[in-house]
């Protein structure tokens, strides 16, 4: 879903500063384009659980069990969790910082 943030403010950007390219940019064959690549995006940071076995663990502070992933050293998981945050928040910010300062201050007053 972050991925797809990035892509959200992609198409925002290019619709303020390419208005007159945006149809061409985002036509429906780019589009599906896109979305592959996010979907794909998005299996990177997760790849090492599929190798990792799923069984009922359980939780240390309710009497439940829960099906999950037995790490010997979850340190991974919170690397890949930062990266992804960190890789999607930047170019979300700057897309829709460019988009503000874009209207703020050079669109025309009527």
């Amino acid at each position: 879903s972050q991925f797809l943030g990035v892509l959200m403010a992609l198409n925002r950007f290019t619709a303020i500063f390419l208005p007159l390219r945006h149809d061409q940019i985002w036509c429906r064959r780019n589009l599906f384009l896109f979305i592959l690549l996010c979907l794909l995006l998005s299996i990177v940071p997760t790849w090492f659980l599929l190798y990792d076995p799923l069984e009922f663990v359980r939780d240390r502070w309710e009497p439940v069990y829960v099906l999950g992933v037995v790490w010997s050293d979850n340190h991974e998981v919170w690397l890949n969790m930062a990266l992804v945050t960190v890789v999607c928040t930047v170019p979300s910010s700057i897309f829709y910082a460019a988009c503000m300062i874009r209207l703020c201050f050079f669109s025309k007053s009527r």
